[in-house]
């Protein structure tokens, strides 16, 4: 299956993606599949809000790919 590059990881083409038998419209997949980098950095936001209320129990490494998550959606908006 190939997948291209996004923000937030690797995502299937629509048409890679068998939907025989389901009622979900090629409109809707796509929907599905879309990244909008605005609305992930509002939900990396509460996120951290979130994530704040565990203090220093957060794992590291999970505080990196927050981080992480965050520059690249970040790039990906400024573009």
């Amino acid at each position: 299956m190939r997948a291209h590059r996004t923000p937030i990881g690797y995502l299937p083409f629509e048409d890679d993606l068998e939907v025989g038998g389901s009622n979900i419209s090629l409109t809707d997949l796509a929907g599905l599949l879309d990244v909008d980098p605005a609305v992930w950095l509002e939900e990396t936001r509460r996120s951290d809000a979130f994530f704040a209320t565990f203090g220093d129990r957060l794992p590291l490494a999970l505080r990196a790919q927050q981080r992480d998550l965050v520059q690249r959606l970040e790039a990906a908006a400024s573009r």
